[in-house]
């Protein structure tokens, strides 16, 4: 029992040591998309309306970006556990390849979402402001995907304290230029909606730059960037990346649009439910990004043991991990429960809203908060089962649960009971919990069944 409980203590300390740096990255990146909207909010209820509606496309859009490429961490976990270099290096540079391929399929997808709103029967100057602020964003998606490739190389080597440094002189950048080219402040134009991509767009260019310049000095970590044959174009390579990602971005892609078409049906109750869900999202994403800091290392920590080949000590290492993120799911939203009013003042002036919208927003913030508690819990065992490269059946799950189960349940108590707009936040809730409860059965399937061996001989 002593022996057991070491075990479980050393793992944990080895967990926390990657994630903490990680978890601060994750609050860093949901602060400055936090800060964006605040500012939009403040330019006008317009902007922020159209902000709102376009934001969830791009973050489906990044989300499919980030998808496809956490197969490079995926990877560098298995191939560094094996300690075969010269498979980080494809890695590495096969997500380059990646997310070149993928970015004028992303341009062409953006640019029509303003013609998807007019047929929506949107307000004519919400789809103006939106044109804007998709042009805008368009032009930060390469070098997102850059970015993207570099981190998920990192994580993959539990380098994530780096991962931070470099987060630490980003994200204030991201922040300051977002107010200067907003508002025009400091001698800069005043862009209006179109300052956020702008600023991003500015600071993503600088800092792969830096990143790259960086990794080509560092002793430890030149040789992965200094392999020039390692970036040239390597299809077995390039595919695995694609089988296992493809399945991850779809996945998130399937949840991310839930989300859209219950901000859809929000609408159809009231405008006031609808802005009230825009805020209680603004904190579901943060916090979902804060969790899956966590989780997203025990698909390291798994990768790395696959290629270890040591199967027996996976289990201990998802347990760890569940422990860590239900920890922190019951501390959000012990936090969301307590102090509600709060966080909708940190969120936008209180005086541009009515009434109404801080009334829904409040009856929205206890059911977001069991909804996190369960979110902790799936996306700790979707992690694990990423860490095996197991990715296509936990996308049919999502499907099922967040399109099916989520949608129709959460319609069906929005519309046909007296809950209203909170209904549809219930659906959410069970379709999580569904979700959830079939990944866990994957995960003991497939630890139970998976060949290592084989695995082994891929690398």
């Amino acid at each position: 029992m002593n022996k057991q409980f070491a075990n479980f203590l050393t793992e944990g300390i080895t967990n926390l040591r990657i994630s903490i740096p990680l978890l601060i990255t994750s609050f860093l990146q949901g602060l400055s998309g936090f800060t964006a909207i605040m500012f939009l909010a403040y330019a006008g209820s317009n902007i922020l309306a159209a902000a709102g509606l376009v934001s969830n496309f791009f973050i489906m859009l990044t989300t499919l970006y980030w998808g496809c490429i956490s197969a490079v961490s995926i990877l560098v976990a298995q191939y560094a556990g094996a300690k075969a270099n010269r498979s980080i290096n494809l890695a590495l540079g096969q997500g380059i390849f990646l997310a070149l391929s993928i970015a004028i399929p992303s341009w062409l997808i953006l640019w029509g979402i303003d013609h998807l709103l007019f047929l929506a029967k949107q307000p004519l100057d919400i789809i103006q402001q939106a044109s804007i602020y998709l042009f805008a964003t368009n032009l930060s998606l390469l070098p997102l995907a850059i970015l993207f490739v570099f981190e998920q190389f990192l994580i993959g080597l539990s380098k994530t304290r780096l991962v931070l440094a470099i987060n630490l002189l980003q994200i204030p950048l991201e922040i300051l230029l977002c107010y200067l080219f907003i508002f025009g402040k400091w001698g800069f134009p005043k862009f209006g909606i179109a300052g956020v991509g702008y600023a991003y767009a500015v600071v993503f260019i600088l800092a792969g730059i830096a990143i790259a310049s960086y990794l080509l000095i560092n002793k430890k970590l030149a040789p992965y960037i200094r392999n020039y044959s390692a970036f040239k174009f390597n299809f077995q390579c390039y595919k695995e990346l694609i089988i296992i990602g493809l399945p991850v971005a779809l996945m998130f892609c399937i949840e991310t649009s839930s989300f859209v078409v219950i901000a859809f049906l929000m609408a159809r109750i009231a405008s006031a439910a609808v802005a009230a869900f825009q805020i209680t999202l603004q904190f579901c994403d943060i916090s979902l990004m804060l969790i899956y800091a966590f989780a997203q290392i025990t698909t390291v920590r798994v990768g790395n043991l696959v290629g270890e080949n040591n199967k027996s000590h996976i289990l201990l290492v998802v347990k760890v991990g569940l422990c860590l993120c239900l920890i922190l799911g019951i501390l959000i939203a012990s936090a969301f429960l307590l102090f509600p009013t709060t966080f909708i003042h940190i969120d936008v002036n209180q005086h541009n809203l009515s009434p109404e919208v801080i009334a829904n927003a409040l009856t929205f913030f206890p059911i977001l908060s069991l909804f996190l508690i369960i979110e902790s819990l799936r996306l700790t065992i979707y992690s694990a089962l990423r860490g095996l490269k197991d990715t296509k059946v936990p996308m049919l799950i999502s499907l099922m649960t967040f399109w099916g189960i989520a949608i129709l349940s959460g319609s069906y108590l929005a519309f046909y009971t007296a809950l209203s707009a909170q209904g549809l936040w219930f659906g959410l809730v069970i379709g999580s919990f569904s979700a959830t409860l079939l990944l866990i059965w994957r995960f003991y399937y497939q630890y139970k069944t998976v060949d290592l061996i084989k695995i082994l001989k891929e690398i």
